[in-house]
């Protein structure tokens, strides 16, 4: 009785400490995920002497130190603002960071972040400054002393209220400075500056909705892109299997395209986990993931496209068969260059080739003044019309043969057409075929990291090997390169490595009396 309760209790007490240990293991699991918003968070600024000043780094006009702005809408604010700059010779500073110390408020802060700076022209005091605090839902516009009567701050507030409020409501951070910088602009550029501010909001673009419409949009071309893929294997399937490894490797570009850019998202997701910034970048990849998903269906139609043609042209030798098929093809298919437009610069490669051909094929008369036929390259052995040196022509591709003969073959003519490679090569003067190299350089001793080496440089027929020297080639010893240059610092304060953007290397020296508006929201 003792041993079974004895049992009963090892085992009682076994469960519980294995339920313990899951429970544990639970609860860790729920801490360390909770990390990236808490733990890693980043800590505010505690001084304006922390934020990163663009112009110290040369980067433009914004400073985006925690990556709230992704680089497309980085680098568009900052063309905005040089432009703003040569039009009006304004300076305008933009700063968007997570928090800053609890000590100050956002008019204390963004005003002694001004002064510290010296945004605008000393003489004429012509700055602007808009600070955007995102865990504290605060904006504030800061004027120096010269804009304070143009930009008044009932107008940097109406700006606020209508612009970049809903914008940051949505999250949408980059797009919202955007079209509040391009109404600024627009209001500063006015002749007499003292028309209503609602005319340039009439005619400003303002895109705050439409993600219902933007999300069947994405649907319809995900569906579309598998029918198209569907579609592809199905016409691929119809060709002959013989001599694709060219196709093939079309098809590893598509393939390995598509991972490379979902590596790229997971190497961000990654990178945003240890930097504290996992929830920024997750809703920057969240934003941007039609985007990525779109450029994955471009990619993969126009390398799937490049993959069929490929296994057309292996398929036929005959240039009228191939042209044949490729219109059968894009009958079908037509509709795949609305999901990857980029497929236009093949059709349009295609048809200029299609109407040279037309021109060569135009059929020559015999001796009696009857059209002569002109022989299926894929349908028929003609070969033994061609000398050695003709076949290394079309090997080579500076010359393409078109063969014609009468019905019993009592007549045949070759007629020849420049190839694909006609202009690399000549007429060799020993043995008259179009197979002699433009001039080539051809190793002789190869240059190592301890002495230098040589070449020679030659014309060179490939069909006789008859060789004409031209010179000699010393080649320089190898030298052994560091690659650790700059490659513009990933913590740059814009988040851009453009410096185009920026005017001079710092700000000019202004300063504000406090004058500016703004809100919350």
């Amino acid at each position: 009785m003792y041993t079974k309760l004895n049992v009963f209790l090892s085992q009682s007490i076994a469960v519980y400490r294995m339920t313990h240990r899951i429970f544990g293991c639970m609860i860790a699991i729920l801490l360390v995920l909770s990390i990236p918003g808490y733990a890693f968070q980043k800590t505010p600024y505690q001084s304006v002497n922390d934020v990163p000043n663009p112009k110290d780094s040369g980067t433009g006009y914004v400073s985006n130190p925690d990556g709230l702005i992704d680089p497309t809408e980085l680098d568009s604010l900052n063309n905005l603002l040089a432009e703003l700059n040569r039009r009006t010779g304004i300076e305008t500073a933009v700063v968007i960071i997570s928090d800053f110390t609890k000590n100050d408020d956002d008019f204390t802060f963004s005003t002694a972040l001004f002064r510290h700076w010296g945004i605008g022209k000393g003489g004429s005091n012509n700055g602007l400054l808009l600070l955007i605090a995102t865990e504290r839902r605060q904006y504030r516009f800061v004027t120096g002393y010269g804009l304070e009567g143009l930009l008044p701050d009932i107008t940097l507030s109406t700006i606020g209220d209508r612009i970049l409020v809903p914008a940051f409501k949505e999250q949408a951070y980059g797009s919202g400075i955007i079209n509040a910088v391009k109404v600024i602009s627009g209001y500063l550029q006015q002749p007499a500056n003292k028309k209503e501010l609602d005319t340039l909001f009439n005619n400003q673009k303002i895109t705050t909705s439409g993600a219902s419409t933007k999300t069947i949009l994405f649907a319809i071309a995900i569906l579309s892109a598998i029918v198209a893929g569907w579609q592809l294997n199905k016409i691929k399937a119809s060709i002959s299997k013989a001599k694709q490894k060219l196709s093939n490797l079309y098809a590893d570009i598509s393939f390995w395209s598509a991972i490379v850019l979902l590596c790229c998202v997971f190497f961000l997701s990654t990178v945003g986990f240890f930097s504290g910034h996992f929830m920024d970048m997750l809703w920057s990849v969240f934003n941007f993931f039609p985007l990525v998903i779109c450029l994955i269906i471009v990619l993969y139609l126009f390398f799937a496209h490049l993959n069929i043609l490929s296994s057309l042209r292996m398929s036929h030798k005959d240039d009228v068969n191939y042209f044949e098929s490729f219109g059968k093809f894009y009958r079908q298919s037509w509709w795949h260059t609305l999901l990857s437009p980029i497929l236009l610069i093949i059709i349009f490669i295609q048809l200029v080739q299609i109407t040279r051909l037309k021109k060569r094929i135009k059929a020559p008369l015999d001796n009696n003044g009857m059209p002569m036929r002109r022989c299926d390259r894929d349908a028929e052995e003609v070969n033994q019309y061609l000398s050695s040196g003709q076949l290394k022509e079309e090997d080579t591709g500076s010359l393409i043969y078109d063969i014609w003969t009468t019905e019993h073959a009592e007549e045949i003519k070759l007629i020849s057409n420049p190839g694909y490679h006609y202009a690399d090569f000549e007429v060799c003067p020993a043995c008259g075929f179009r197979t002699y190299t433009q001039p080539i350089e051809i190793t002789i001793e190869r240059a190592t990291y301890a002495h230098g080496g040589r070449a020679k440089r030659v014309n060179l027929c490939r069909n006789c090997d008859h060789e004409h020297f031209i010179e000699f080639i010393m080649l320089d010893k190898l030298v052994r390169t560091n690659n650790s240059s700059s490659s513009g610092g990933g913590s740059s304060s814009s988040g851009s490595g453009s410096s185009s953007n920026s005017s001079s290397s710092s700000w000019g020296g202004g300063s504000t009396g406090g004058g500016g508006a703004g809100g919350r929201w």
